[in-house]
């Protein structure tokens, strides 16, 4: 079966009802392929049964070039049921599926408030795009339809490594531009 995307059409389902962070929870764009011979990928939020799938790409994304260092799968899970259970304003994830309905690519993304920004700033925290379907446009229009979700947003962020090459090209392709510093972290001991 062709794996291509390419000539996509947007269809926006979005209505006007929005959280209390701004961002619109009623729909997410779609985008259709319907040029024959190629899958059909639809952008919509992340469903409970997407989990097998999610939990497998995101495995794969921490032992990529993408990340510097894998996390425990723990991890993976807690944060896909987070994500299903709806309990926070704070994580969000899109996901890609194919005609078939399964994921083939997801975007998490965190929302935070910057002063420096001066709004809210989201953190658009993995894109993970399967193999075969990568360099075809599905990272722009999943980039896209994240920042279509949060029309008020005063900053889109992100991080790459230096490792991952075609991922920054994607991202100033976009216009992300570089910040003048690095970041740190400090994880309590438990």
């Amino acid at each position: 079966m062709p794996t291509s995307i390419r000539r996509w059409r947007k269809y926006n389902f979005f209505q006007k009802k929005q959280n209390r962070n701004g961002a619109r929870r009623t729909g997410t764009p779609r985008f259709h392929n319907r040029e024959k011979g190629c899958i059909i990928v639809e952008i919509r939020e992340i469903l409970p049964w997407d989990r097998d799938n999610y939990l497998k790409l995101a495995h794969d994304f921490y032992r990529s070039s993408a990340c510097d260092h894998p996390i425990p799968d723990e991890n993976l899970a807690r944060t896909f049921d987070l994500l299903i259970e709806g309990d926070t304003p704070y994580a969000r994830c899109i996901a890609a599926a194919d005609a078939r309905g399964q994921l083939v690519a997801y975007l998490l993304m965190a929302v935070t408030w910057s002063q420096e920004a001066g709004g809210l700033t989201v953190w658009l925290e993995e894109l993970m795009i399967r193999e075969d379907l990568r360099g075809q446009g599905l990272g722009t229009q999943m980039i896209e339809a994240a920042m279509a979700c949060y029309p008020n947003a005063a900053r889109f962020r992100l991080e790459v490594s230096e490792s991952n090459t075609r991922a920054a090209a994607l991202y100033t392709r976009l216009g992300f531009t570089p910040l003048p510093y690095g970041q740190m972290i400090l994880e309590p001991k438990a």
